[in-house]
């Protein structure tokens, strides 16, 4: 059974809107349908969830992209795949050296298995971006009926994640 959220607009200055429960596919796919998402706080605290006001959304109309990253993926052999390594890119994001905060990542465990159940129900996704062969860079997110949301990106190699972002909005029905 997923739990009950509190109205979204009663979440603090900061976006904290309600502290415990638990991470099941039915609770998460009840918290995405009303703009909720976890963010842990670390491995030990409890599990935190947030809606913060105003939200960053990324508009399909208005993205821009770049002469420059036009540029590079002209003149190099990227390719995209949707779907054929959640996991990889899931742990990726987690362990990405290119994070700041000392490499602190809210992608704890936990919630790499949880994200995993739902990509295997159908409401989770990863873009993967490829060069000669070696994974460039992706990344993953949540796709209900009405909204995509991204929940991290990486890159190992430069672009990598710039990629997989623009494949993603340029793609009309990305899982």
């Amino acid at each position: 059974m997923p739990l009950l959220f509190p109205d979204p607009k009663t979440a603090s200055a900061e976006g904290l809107l309600a502290v415990g429960g638990n991470l099941n596919p039915e609770t998460l796919i009840e918290a995405y349908s009303q703009g909720v998402f976890p963010w842990p706080l670390g491995k030990d605290y409890p599990l935190t969830w947030f809606s913060p006001n105003p939200r960053g959304v990324l508009f399909l109309k208005d993205f821009h992209l770049s002469k420059g990253l036009q540029k590079f993926i002209k003149k190099t052999n990227f390719k995209v795949y949707f779907n054929r390594n959640f996991e990889r890119v899931i742990h990726e994001c987690a362990t990405s050296s290119h994070r700041k905060e000392d490499n602190k990542t809210w992608i704890l465990p936990e919630m790499i298995k949880a994200y995993t159940q739902l990509h295997e129900l159908g409401y989770a996704f990863s873009v993967e971006v490829e060069y000669d062969g070696l994974l460039a860079g992706g990344l993953y997110g949540v796709n209900l009926a009405y909204a995509v949301a991204g929940e991290s990106m990486f890159y190992l190699l430069d672009n990598g994640s710039k990629i997989a972002l623009m494949s993603l909005v340029l793609t009309p029905t990305p899982a």
